[in-house]
């Protein structure tokens, strides 16, 4: 009889714990708590100890991994946060290679134009 009581009191606690959310850190800790919101840039979730507490953010960025309480998962990769970083410097590198073609058409029609002007000047 104990047994069957300790048998029961240890699946009623391990579904507790699987019913709950866990964030993944990027430094490898683990934290259980329940996901309210994910952004695009944060994550917003609740102590577990404390559901009808204060609300708690964190950068996306330091998530690897949220596990929900139904199984499903939400992998972050470390490789986004440098596609766009690196997303950013080439379009600066490209509108700057934009801004001197711009220059160069606007000297080749200042000169076409010159010509021109040059042109009616002498032959009118």
């Amino acid at each position: 009889m104990k047994n069957l009581l300790l048998i029961i009191l240890f699946a009623s606690s391990s579904n507790f714990i699987k019913a709950q959310d866990t964030l993944t850190m990027r430094s490898g800790e683990n934290i259980i708590v329940k996901i309210i919101e994910v952004g695009s840039s944060e994550v917003k979730y609740k102590k577990i100890d404390n559901l009808n507490g204060p609300s708690f953010s964190i950068l996306k960025s330091e998530v690897s991994m949220i596990q929900y309480e139904n199984g499903s998962k939400d992998v972050f990769k470390e490789e986004m946060k440098i596609k766009q970083k690196s997303g950013v410097q080439s379009s600066s590198k490209d509108l700057s290679e934009i801004v001197t073609k711009i220059k160069r058409v606007r000297l080749a029609i200042f000169a076409a134009g010159a010509l021109l002007m040059l042109y009616l000047t002498y032959n009118h």
